[in-house]
């Protein structure tokens, strides 16, 4: 029987940075507490055990490389994760050591404005020069505080073959609309593929004028998920959406339930299409002649179409 495969998210220790004001896990974590390496190959053994096999495992910010015994933890994670994703504010570049995680990895870099990206602009030059290849951008979007900043961060994304996600306020009660932003990013196009990135969170391809690539993340009704938590006192939960614990320590783990226990409400986003005939000499054929071509298959005459139109017949 093949093994199930789940995405790992873990918080190893609690301390935060005073530069990051929009952290959404202080609540969550309990402070000045950390997971002990032993813990995390603990918890591998007995997925292993169960049957599991852990596609993606995520380190979360608060700075996952500050963890005191980080060489050891992220050697075991390396080692039983297929991908790795290292999620740091984007301050926490200027304590970024080469060689500390593999090239392969993904990092993600946590920025609630551009111009704080900006500042990091040489940090990241340097990292993808060193071979660091696979970095996101994850902008967490507050509707009417820096909602503007978008096309500013898509540009500088687009220049430096960046990845952007563009996500919600994670954690928050309140249900933000993200449609009226589209709006304002003109030639919008969604495909209708999804991907589940963690829990209840889904990412969309899309796509602003066809060359800048950026990914929109949004909660999404979900039947099945295949997240589990690894909480900083080491307690095994669903997903950080919610408490509910399945293990007070890893080797306690017995099931891991699929259905997203948070059951959020879903967002549909509807693509808006534009589609354009073009002669073989490449002119647009424009709206006015289509309905022409379209009526005169209807009427088979040039009058009775000038009437439905309400235009001269010449």
């Amino acid at each position: 029987m093949p093994q199930q495969e789940l995405t790992l998210l873990i918080h190893l220790h609690s301390k935060y940075t005073p530069l990051c004001p929009i952290c959404p896990w202080t609540t969550i974590l309990t402070p000045k507490t950390s997971i002990p390496p032993q813990k995390i190959s603990q918890l591998y053994s007995k997925l292993n055990t169960l049957g599991y096999r852990v596609q993606e495992t995520h380190l979360l910010c608060p700075n996952p490389l500050d963890h005191r015994e980080f060489k050891q933890a992220y050697k075991t994670i390396s080692e039983e994760s297929k991908r790795v994703y290292i999620w740091l504010n984007i301050y926490n570049l200027t304590n970024f050591k080469l060689g500390i995680v593999n090239e392969e990895d993904r990092i993600l870099l946590i920025t609630p404005s551009y111009p704080k990206l900006k500042q990091m602009k040489e940090k990241i030059h340097s990292l993808i020069s060193h071979g660091y290849e696979n970095i996101e951008i994850l902008f967490t979007l507050i509707p009417g505080v820096n909602d503007l900043d978008i096309t500013q961060i898509l540009d500088f994304c687009k220049l430096r073959s960046l990845k952007l996600k563009i996500s919600e306020p994670l954690f928050t009660e309140e249900r933000y609309n993200i449609i009226p932003l589209l709006s304002r990013i003109k030639h919008i196009t969604l495909s209708e593929n999804k991907k589940r990135i963690f829990c209840s969170y889904y990412r969309y391809i899309a796509f602003y004028k066809e060359d800048y690539p950026f990914q929109i993340i949004h909660r999404e009704e979900v039947e099945q998920c295949n997240l589990i938590y690894m909480h900083n006192t080491a307690k095994i939960l669903k997903c950080p959406l919610t408490q509910k614990t399945l293990a007070k320590e890893p080797e306690e783990l017995e099931k891991i339930p699929f259905k997203c226990p948070h059951n959020p409400q879903e967002l549909k986003l509807t693509p808006i299409i534009k589609v354009e005939l073009m002669t073989p000499e490449g002119i647009i054929i424009n709206s006015e002649i289509l309905q022409i071509i379209n009526l005169l298959d209807k009427h088979r005459s040039i009058r009775e179409i000038a009437r439905t139109m309400q235009t001269s017949h010449t």
